[in-house]
């Protein structure tokens, strides 16, 4: 397992896994509800919307797949990465969608009330980092988003412009991780 990421009311949880698949979990039961299935490579990453009735999935197949929780089909496939997608992370509001990796840029997408195939457009691709950008995460407020690389910079984005405000260098090590905490701003660890 890479990753696990909590549903917005909490009962549920998905994991990312090496095995190119996600599960969607119950809490209670500890037990798998449904399997999601398509990726060529490993699932780096898997993030709920807001709404709770999707889930993104980010692999070393460079691509962002789009999940209905419900049914479990694929509802779109973001194609437009170079190479291996580390981190996905989606906006408060449930609009946007940001994913990197090891292209070193952060894409942005649009993304539509219903996720179909089609109807997500990507918005901008930034570069980013000179190195792999392994975390990525949306401000509370969703006006901010925080990477960090493996290049040992962890940057603050203004996402209206997707302009860099601010860069923070870890002196021991590259940051594997970033979150944003609710009414405090952001943590890297």
């Amino acid at each position: 397992v890479w990753d696990v990421a909590c549903a917005p009311l909490g009962y549920y949880f998905a994991s990312a896994s090496h095995d190119r698949t996600a599960t969607f979990w119950c809490t209670e039961s500890a037990s798998p509800l449904r399997r999601f299935v398509g990726h060529l490579s490993d699932v780096e990453t898997v993030r709920f919307h807001p709404n709770g009735t999707m889930v993104a999935t980010a692999s070393g197949d460079r691509t962002v797949k789009l999940w209905d929780i419900a049914t479990g089909k694929r509802l779109e496939t973001l194609k437009e990465s170079q190479k291996e997608l580390y981190c996905v992370a989606i906006s408060p509001d449930g609009k946007r969608l940001v994913a990197a990796g090891v292209d070193n840029r952060i894409r942005t997408w649009s993304l539509s009330d219903d996720f179909k195939e089609g109807t997500n457009g990507l918005i901008s691709s930034v570069y980013a980092h000179e190195l792999a950008i392994v975390d990525i995460a949306y401000s509370n407020d969703g006006e901010r988003i925080l990477s960090a690389g493996e290049d040992n910079l962890v940057k603050l984005w203004d996402t209206r412009l997707m302009a860099n405000v601010a860069a923070y260098t870890s002196e021991s090590d590259w940051v594997s991780s970033v979150a944003a905490i609710v009414n405090r701003g952001f943590v890297a660890g």
